[in-house]
């Protein structure tokens, strides 16, 4: 069945203020399964363009959630329309460094193949999201053009985007779009200024490395300080941020909140692993009471994927009724890979992790050597 434009704009504004409205969801899925062909050819063009860039870049790609469409149509009333939205096929391509970000950008806009839309890197979002994004346009199977987006970013930003995404999905906050709680939204705010410095210095970004964290930011103390205070000297707020990062840290419990969701959604690791390698897997989380989770999922071989497309759906249908419910359907033709590209599913946060932690056991309170520091500058 196809549908006109005029009825898939219409079905659009229908679900603002009905998400019950069961045709227009039916419009809606048809209408987001029309780029799925779109999207493949996009994919294709970014991996032949990628490889050469940065042999150690991770690749994905998905079609926007119901859930997702339907909130951004919410949020965007009057300024976006079910028919005009440019990222409801998306890919992802998370790189080493900004250097590797816009090499590949360049890649990719010199054939024309993709545009640049936003630049979020150089002037990122109140949130603090950073990332570059293009559009391209591309046939799909009736030879009709459809957007794909592309997000490009470091490996360092998407472990702060990958811990939003947790922290929404656990609290139902909306960081991503500035609706996020006071605390956690200043948190992620400050985070992302800071987190910069590791992708601004690969001294520092190395350190990710060591067997023993401690023990080699106490022996590399010096120079860390050196670095450190050049940076401090170019940007005297970033004291302040890290200040802030490190207070909220405490005030939030973060480490501990992260391993209670990890461990809430350890089973999510046991259905993806028994999905085949060229396929696509429904994974279902509904949570139960405030930190448990019940996770189930059904695989699908690569030749079913309009029968997934249905199933989807209907998941779909219970997210938008119910706020402790939660789907996603992805491609398997890379079970490390989605693990990685998406680590959210997994409420993985241990890059995130990483850098905050050295950012605290440098700036540790008792280190007053620091505290001197950064009055200073």
């Amino acid at each position: 069945m196809s549908y006109s434009k005029n009825k898939i704009k219409n079905s659009g504004k229908k679900l603002i203020d009905n998400i019950d409205d069961e045709e227009s969801l039916e419009v809606l899925s048809y209408w987001r399964t029309c780029h799925a062909s779109s999207l493949e050819v996009g994919y294709q063009i970014l991996r032949d363009n990628a490889q050469s860039v940065d042999k150690s870049l991770l690749l994905a790609k998905r079609l926007k959630r119901t859930e997702s469409i339907v909130n951004k149509l919410k949020r965007l009333k009057g300024k976006v329309q079910l028919t005009t939205m440019n990222d409801i096929a998306g890919c992802r391509a998370i790189v080493s460094n900004e250097k590797k970000v816009y090499q590949l950008v360049n890649k990719l806009t010199k054939t024309s193949d993709y545009e640049v839309f936003r630049d979020y890197i150089l002037k990122p979002r109140d949130s603090g999201y950073k990332s570059v994004h293009l559009i391209g346009k591309f046939l799909n199977e009736n030879n009709i053009a459809r957007p794909v987006e592309l997000q490009i970013r470091t490996k360092v930003q998407h472990s702060w985007a990958t811990a939003v995404e947790i922290v929404d999905l656990f609290t139902k906050d909306s960081i991503k779009t500035n609706e996020g709680t006071k605390e956690w939204s200043s948190l992620f705010r400050h985070a992302s200024k800071v987190l910069s410095l590791f992708d601004e210095n690969p001294f520092i970004n190395v350190l990710k490395n060591g067997n023993n964290k401690e023990e080699t930011i106490q022996k590399n103390r010096a120079q860390i300080y050196s670095i450190f205070k050049k940076q401090c000297h170019a940007n005297k707020e970033i004291g302040k941020d890290i200040n802030e990062v490190y207070r909220l840290c405490k005030k939030l419990d973060l480490q501990e909140k992260f391993d209670a969701f990890s461990l809430s959604l350890k089973s999510t690791n046991e259905h993806i692993e028994q999905a085949p390698l060229n396929g696509y897997v429904l994974i279902i989380i509904d949570k139960i009471d405030n930190l448990s989770f019940n996770v189930s999922s059904k695989i699908f071989p690569i030749d079913k994927f309009n029968e997934a497309i249905e199933e989807y759906l209907m998941a779909e249908k219970k997210v938008l009724i119910n706020a402790h419910f939660v789907t996603a359907l992805v491609s398997t033709n890379a079970v490390d890979g989605i693990k990685k590209a998406y680590p959210n599913y997994f409420a993985d946060a241990t890059k995130f992790l990483e850098y905050i932690h050295m950012i605290n056991l440098i700036y540790d309170e008792k280190g007053s050597l620091l505290n001197k520091l950064f009055n200073k500058f």
